[in-house]
């Protein structure tokens, strides 16, 4: 869930530049996936 501070800040990013918050969400979302799948490599081994 998103904290009220974090949507001011997506708000002021949104008015600043949509493209930017895109880009910014889409290197947020691989980060996630890396870090999920780096927290199950070091399970599997």
């Amino acid at each position: 869930m998103l904290s009220s501070i974090d949507l001011l800040v997506t708000l002021h990013l949104l008015s600043i530049s949509p493209k930017l918050l895109l880009k910014l969400s889409l290197l947020g979302e691989s980060n996630k996936k890396h870090a999920i799948k780096l927290t199950i490599n070091k399970k599997l081994t």
